[in-house]
């Protein structure tokens, strides 16, 4: 049967059978702001909901909470996060593919008390894309005033999405998966690793306008 699809849903169905990302929260720093713990919310472009870690207490000292948090994230075809990312690749605003980390602060080491919001960081994924390169361990600045103020603190952060993101460019072009020698794959099961970071430019690799029968 020929089914006519939608270009962006196309697209995502070209993505490889399995894909996925990965994110890693390391650590927290603030910056003349005080607080007995902190959680971090991670809200991915097109995710059902933000996922948050548990509280993590400050050191005695008050200057770093140590952070143990990975999320791993479904972008194979159809997904929410593909379709929202085949999106993003064809506007011009890198912003469209950022990962918000949306910082909470506690007045109790074990998360209780009231809860306010501290500040935001960003990443972008198409910036991860141009650089060609998975983020390890980075310093994100975390900002108040939802993420448009001054710097009130630093995050330390890892992504695994470029493989991912390149799949993801490679079928909103048009183009089937690789396979690992390089042929086209309708069904690619190959699995990608990621990483994500940074603003970026949308230049060639925009969704194709086509409409795709399968």
């Amino acid at each position: 049967m020929t089914t006519l699809l939608r270009p962006k849903a196309a697209a995502a169905k070209r993505v490889a059978a399995q894909t996925s990302m990965k994110v890693k929260l390391s650590s927290l720093t603030l910056l003349g702001e005080s607080a007995g713990s902190v959680v971090v919310e991670i809200d991915m472009p097109g995710a059902d909901e933000p996922v948050r870690c548990k509280p993590a207490p400050f050191k005695k000292d008050g200057s770093k909470a140590m952070l143990v948090f990975e999320q791993t994230y479904d972008c194979t075809a159809d997904s929410p996060i593909t379709l929202a990312l085949v999106e993003a690749l064809a506007t011009n605003e890198p912003a469209d593919s950022e990962i918000h980390f949306v910082v909470f602060g506690f007045v109790e080491k074990d998360g209780s008390g009231e809860e306010r919001a501290i500040g935001l960081a960003r990443l972008s994924l198409e910036g991860l894309l141009e650089a060609g390169k998975d983020a390890a361990s980075v310093p994100l600045a975390i900002k108040g005033d939802n993420g448009n103020g001054s710097k009130v603190g630093e995050l330390i952060v890892s992504v695994a999405a470029v493989q991912t993101m390149k799949e993801i460019k490679r079928a909103s072009m048009g183009e089937q998966p690789a396979s690992a020698e390089g042929a086209a794959l309708p069904n690619s099961s190959r699995r990608s690793d990621a990483s994500a970071a940074s603003g970026a430019s949308a230049a060639p690799g925009k969704p194709s306008s086509a409409t795709v029968r399968i």
